[in-house]
């Protein structure tokens, strides 16, 4: 079910989301792992299981993409295979690159929670904001965590991946990257000035790189 799930789209828990049924699960048993109709659990065995994993039914979250391209499924279908390639290679790191809002700086409330009386601002006015850029080693679980007070750019993306690249293990032990993004105005492939840092990346470090697109509006899929 992993493959079929996405993040919390508010970022504030660890929980996956999933709009698989039942019936969907059966009928993937059967397609992908092999299982007769005979040799699986009855629909409703199937579904107290299901809760044990802790899928169980939740609130209304805003998860729905704004749309869906022709290509969509197919795209999916192209990452699956890419992660079935690479992702139990020695020789391979698998980073996902994403950005998020820019958050004001200030003694403000974002909504946490704390045993010791905290107090913050009334409102939330700020000239003063960062924006967030992480990397994440879907094989390691390993995070890189980096932030700038300017626009998220070509250049910084691709800065921040050789500085990960350099303090993570990866120079000189890993000879293949696989990029995963969300096609973002600054990283995609029809983006010349990223494709151009990207091509001088893999010269330098002597590194195959594959780049490995969500489809567009599908970007909650991203493991980042």
């Amino acid at each position: 079910m992993y493959s079929q799930s996405q993040t919390d789209p508010s970022f504030k828990t660890e929980r996956l989301f999933t709009r698989l049924t039942v019936k969907e699960i059966r009928e993937q048993l059967i397609r992908e792992k092999g299982y007769t109709d005979e040799e699986q659990p009855t629909p409703q065995t199937l579904n107290t299981k299901v809760n044990e994993l802790g899928y169980t039914p939740r609130k209304v979250k805003k998860t729905k993409p704004l749309k869906k391209i022709e290509q969509t499924d197919a795209i999916f279908g192209q990452l699956k295979q890419t992660r079935e390639t690479y992702h139990d290679q020695s020789n391979v790191a698998c980073l996902s690159i994403d950005t998020k809002d820019r958050v004001k700086i200030g003694n403000f409330s974002r909504g946490g929670a704390s045993r010791m009386e905290v107090k913050a601002a009334d409102h939330d006015f700020s000239k003063e904001f960062v924006t967030p850029f992480g990397i994440l080693d879907v094989c390691t679980d390993q995070v890189g965590l980096f932030f700038t007070t300017s626009k998220v750019t070509a250049d910084f993306i691709v800065d921040r991946i050789e500085e990960y690249w350099r303090t993570s293990g990866c120079a000189g032990t890993k000879d293949t990257l696989v990029l995963y993004g969300d096609n973002g105005p600054e990283n995609h492939s029809r983006r010349t000035q990223f494709m151009k840092r990207i091509v001088e990346f893999a010269v330098t470090n002597n590194v195959t790189v594959v780049l490995a697109y969500y489809p567009p509006y599908h970007s909650k899929y991203n493991p980042r």
